[in-house]
């Protein structure tokens, strides 16, 4: 799965008001969509894409959605591949809901990203295993 914004500057045959951007981007204005794309590397389709407006974009909703929509067959299990924009602890939460195993890109681990705080090896390639425990509350409590 991977995302990716298009900018058009001649109005396309489709043209819904939320695509149109103007605000200090461009005098004139121009449209601007994200795509979402569900690619099956094994038949070298496209299955499945989400289109949105590129001021209103959520690839963690895009991501759910094409989830859902995936038909599996019976029996067996498929491997979602995300880039960046689509790792996050509530994405993992719904592959593993489908039963489905997920690897998703994520910031480097020297960022404030989603691995920012797990203990590294400073090595090339590495397998470790972390636990996570998620709450709803952030007070320090909680955190013990």
């Amino acid at each position: 799965m991977d995302g990716s914004t298009f900018t058009f500057f001649s109005k396309p045959s489709f043209s819904p008001p939320e695509y149109f951007v103007s605000e200090g981007h461009s005098v004139k204005g121009f449209y601007s969509m994200h795509l979402n794309a569900l690619y099956d590397l094994q038949k070298h389709t496209y299955t499945d894409a989400r289109i949105q407006p590129v001021r209103q974009k959520d690839e963690f909703r895009a991501f759910c959605d094409m989830v859902d929509r995936h038909t599996t067959l019976p029996g067996s299990q498929d491997v979602f591949v995300g880039d960046r924009g689509y790792c996050s602890y509530n994405n993992m939460a719904h592959g593993m809901e489908k039963n489905q195993y997920f690897l998703f890109r994520t910031k480097d681990i020297h960022s404030k990203g989603l691995v920012g705080k797990f203990d590294i090896p400073d090595v090339d390639s590495f397998d470790c295993q972390v636990n996570v425990t998620l709450v709803r509350s952030h007070k320090k409590q909680s955190r013990s």
